[in-house]
């Protein structure tokens, strides 16, 4: 049996974490070290520990980002303009209105909306500006947006970030009395 060493596989990550894995006959070994401090792991003492636990299971996977649904009106027509990253941005208002569908945004939210009407600004990007450009003002539609921020220019001529939704898409709602029965 030969105590020699391999010379090690080395990694090196973002922060500097610096991994190395030697093999010898007798062992295997993984160094981790981040500046002077060095974690040495025996690989061959937790074999039977890493049969039972797959790291491919605990990766943290991003989670894909969280569609919500709301009820309500467009107040104003959609205002194009230039988007931060360079692209398209059509931004309006929307007014939700929680007491029409009981699964509306802001009925999910813990603390309930103390009015009728919440009002949202909701801005469309690049390929969605023509779908914004064909909503009608003061129709209700059902409309499904991701939760975002975006910088504009205040009154003030300063830049402020607003806090609003990104449309994906709207659907104009039509009640079940007025729909028409397919032949």
């Amino acid at each position: 049996m030969s105590d020699e060493r391999e010379k090690p596989h080395i990694w090196t990550g973002k922060r500097a974490i610096e991994v190395a894995i030697f093999e010898t006959d007798e062992i295997t070994s993984l160094h981790l070290r981040e500046g002077e401090e060095v974690l040495i792991v025996d690989l061959m003492s937790i074999r039977d520990y890493s049969v039972k636990y797959s790291p491919a299971e605990n990766v943290a996977t991003p989670e894909p980002e969280k569609v919500i649904k709301l009820r309500g009106r467009f107040g104003i027509p959609f205002r194009v303009k230039s988007s931060p990253t360079g692209g398209t941005m059509a931004v309006s208002s929307f007014a939700e209105h929680p007491n029409r569908a009981v699964w509306s945004y802001s009925n999910t939210l813990p603390q309930k909306p103390e009015k009728d009407t919440v009002w949202w600004p909701v801005a469309a990007f690049d390929e969605r500006v023509d779908l914004a450009k064909q909503i009608a003002i003061g129709k209700e539609y059902d409309i499904a947006c991701y939760i975002r921020s975006w910088t504009e220019a205040g009154k003030d001529g300063q830049e402020k970030t607003v806090e609003g939704l990104y449309l994906l898409e709207a659907q104009q709602f039509v009640r079940r009395s007025q729909r028409e029965v397919p032949q």
